[in-house]
């Protein structure tokens, strides 16, 4: 049993340089032939990987990736964890979790669209979770448009779940592509209103009311009042306990998916 497995967009993520590129599209082809079973974490993921006409091939299938969610059902010292980060415990936070170590975020419009909600109600913060070797490009961004001390970076962190029941209030997803973008599913999982791009799988829409989404070519400014838009809607808004049980009956509990993860490993 050999199993291919396509997490992202692979048309979005080609190296660069032409003997990257021939060995990547090569190690691709040979990866295809070889495998027994190919496993997608979306429509969008398959479809780049295994070609267009993937669903004809019995090898080929979408399988969700599961994620436990009991983390999600906690009560959270909100104060502590706040006054942990040095943010006002009242404070409208704004919250991003991904890697910096490529442009696949897309952190330059995200800075743009912090530096543009600060322009309209200065008193909101933002918390943006994760590391790599863009980080200190986009903190010195941050510092020339006088963003700090209200933009904060926490690096890596292994709290995510804690992060977004007590310290965010909404979630931001600009990503340029994404073969899913789980951590977007998570943050419903929190309860919290995401506003994303459109390139974002619609399978990661799990709560109806919870996700907007915005078009890359739409500016900054739109961001930030689709942002405070989001904020008016809250009391209208799924509640927290509601969401997490939509998240918990969607194929992306792993308790759902475990079972046939298992049959497929174990060659049934």
């Amino acid at each position: 049993i050999r199993i291919a497995h396509s997490h992202i967009d692979i048309g979005r993520s080609l190296p660069t340089g032409l003997v990257n590129r021939i060995y990547y599209q090569w190690s691709l082809r040979k990866s295809k032939q070889a495998a027994t079973h190919g496993l997608a974490c979306s429509t969008l993921a398959a479809s780049s990987y295994y070609g267009k006409e993937w669903q004809s091939d019995p090898r080929w299938s979408v399988f969700y990736c599961g994620l436990e969610y009991t983390p999600f059902a906690q009560e959270v010292d909100s104060q502590a964890l706040r006054n942990s980060l040095g943010i006002p415990e009242r404070s409208f936070v704004v919250g991003h979790v991904g890697s910096f170590r490529d442009h696949q975020k897309n952190h330059v419009f995200l800075i743009k669209v912090a530096a543009e909600l600060a322009r309209i109600d200065p008193s909101v913060y933002w918390l943006l979770v994760g590391d790599g070797i863009l980080r200190r490009k986009i903190e010195n961004e941050a510092a020339r448009l006088d963003l700090n001390p209200r933009l904060i970076f926490t690096g890596v962190r292994t709290d995510i779940p804690q992060l977004m029941l007590g310290a965010m209030d909404a979630f931001v997803f600009p990503s340029l592509f994404e073969g899913l973008g789980l951590v977007m599913v998570e943050a419903q999982a929190a309860g919290l209103p995401c506003i994303c791009s459109d390139v974002i799988p619609k399978e990661a829409d799990i709560v109806s009311g919870l996700v907007m989404r915005m078009s890359l070519t739409q500016p900054a400014t739109d961001w930030a009042y689709a942002i405070l838009d989001m904020l008016k809607l809250k009391n209208k808004l799924p509640s927290r306990k509601e969401a997490l049980k939509r998240v918990e009956n969607s194929p992306f509990n792993i308790y759902n998916t475990l079972s046939i993860l298992e049959r497929i490993y174990s060659g049934g």
